[in-house]
């Protein structure tokens, strides 16, 4: 929710990409992101996903699969500040003493838009590992080299299963999962789901937009930008709407 805060507030001001982000949702931000990739690799790598760690075991998780270090990065946060924020976030329970948050934005709207992201993050991730499962023509077109048969040494069957688990887990859409495990789904087929998933979305922003109509072009600059990702650091750590470009909308 914390990571698409800036952007809801940003597409609610009406200004775009010239408003102003109050400074305390902009230093929210990369710390929520920061922690928002702990549970992507603890996914990943096919541990239980479905109860909320402590603070500690928190911690303990990020620094054993050193979630903060990729090949050519490290996060700057102290662990004295690290482990505040988790306290905060998953600690026991207190009443707010400011409400800020509210004041800024509709918190119904906000988790419906953070909702609808998610639901969208994990087909794109799927859309990825089916491509990859096929090693078709359709991989070869998009990236000109062979696909990988396994991610962070694991295999990419029993990874697209784990992620179909979790995609009836949170009640998102089956046909995510049905053209996942299609003998050999079109790009077409996937840009009318990614199409169907963009438009609640768009709506959350503009109520009554058109449905979007996403094109293999679109699909192919969103499987670049998510294979790029995995490649430096095992994820994809965005759940911004910009991250699949749409053409016209």
């Amino acid at each position: 929710m914390l990571t698409t805060l800036p952007t809801w507030y940003a597409r609610q001001s009406g200004e775009g990409s010239r408003t102003v982000v109050p400074r305390r949702v902009a230093s929210l931000y990369k710390p929520s992101l920061g922690m928002a990739m702990t549970p992507e690799h603890i996914m990943l790598a096919g541990a239980d996903y479905t109860s909320a760690p402590s603070p500690d075991d928190f911690l303990h998780e990020t620094e054993d699969r050193g979630v903060f270090l990729t090949p050519d990065a490290a996060c700057s946060g102290p662990v004295r500040h690290v482990r505040e924020f988790l306290e905060v976030c998953l600690g026991s329970r207190r009443a707010p003493r400011y409400r800020w948050v509210t004041d800024l934005v509709d918190l119904d709207d906000l988790i419906s838009y953070n909702w609808a992201n998610t639901e969208l993050e994990l087909a794109k991730y799927r859309f990825l590992l089916t491509l990859a499962l096929r090693d078709g023509p359709d991989w070869l077109e998009i990236f000109d080299t062979p696909a990988p048969s396994a991610f962070d040494n694991r295999d990419l069957g029993e990874l697209a299963a784990d992620l179909d688990e979790t995609i009836t887990y949170l009640g998102f859409s089956q046909g995510i999962i049905e053209i996942g495990r299609r003998e050999a789904p079109s790009l077409t087929d996937w840009c009318e789901l990614f199409s169907d998933l963009l438009a609640p979305v768009l709506n959350l922003v503009h109520d009554g937009v058109p449905r979007p109509q996403l094109d293999t072009a679109d699909l192919r600059l969103m499987a670049r930008h998510l294979s790029r990702s995995w490649q430096s650091s095992g994820i994809d750590t965005g759940l911004e709407l910009a991250r699949v470009p749409v053409t016209g909308a």
